[in-house]
């Protein structure tokens, strides 16, 4: 994939965000097949999970409360039909960064399961972590693949359902840290150049 995010110069204000060289790469759980799955030699490359499913979080070492989120985005241009997909609330483990809240945008292939080896590496640091399923990817309720402006709408949407439960948790909202990989950093940047948070961590972008 292209570089897609340019910073030209500190703040985050002077960053541009460029969506015209993206080429999404959904898999949708409906279209899985034996190659995704049984075919695989290495677990990281695995997809697995079926529509009706749960994602395991506890196999990845993932222990805390897991709380699933309805995050509504706005209807599939091409039926007109509601899209809600699944986010995940799960609690960390204290300590010094107890108040803090990960909120980490998957790259540009499958959906959470596929990121999930990453997420656990971030566990380890106390903090809170919040997941949020692409429009089209995963268990989407739809399989329409996002455009840009449909991509930017969605993060900010899953930005604000975010801040939802932080407050209803009595959390503090300006203790934000966007994760964005790949495909997730433009989401990361334009949520932090609007909401600068905590911090700002890219990966593979």
């Amino acid at each position: 994939m292209m570089r897609l995010a340019v910073c030209l110069l500190l703040p985050l204000s002077a960053c541009l965000v460029n969506l015209d060289f993206v080429q999404y790469n959904p898999r949708h759980c409906s279209t899985l097949t034996a190659v995704d799955c049984e075919d695989k030699d290495e677990e990281i490359d695995k997809i697995c999970a079926k529509c009706e499913d749960d994602y395991n979080f506890t196999e990845v070492g993932l222990t805390g409360e897991v709380t699933r989120l309805e995050l509504n985005l706005d209807p599939d241009p091409a039926t007109g039909e509601a899209v809600v997909n699944d986010a995940y609330f799960i609690t960390g483990s204290g300590g010094d960064l107890a108040d803090v809240t990960i909120m980490f945008s998957q790259g540009n292939y499958g959906g959470i399961e596929h990121y999930l080896h990453l997420v656990e590496n971030i566990y380890p640091s106390g903090a809170n972590l919040f997941i949020w399923e692409y429009r089209g990817y995963g268990k989407s309720s739809t399989q329409s693949t996002p455009n840009e402006t449909l991509f930017m709408a969605d993060s900010m949407a899953a930005y604000n359902l975010l801040i939802t439960e932080l407050n209803s948790r009595d959390l503090p909202t300006d203790q934000v840290v966007h994760f964005g990989m790949s495909l997730g950093a433009i989401a990361a940047i334009e949520i932090a150049r609007q909401h600068p948070g905590k911090g700002l961590i890219l990966q593979s972008s």
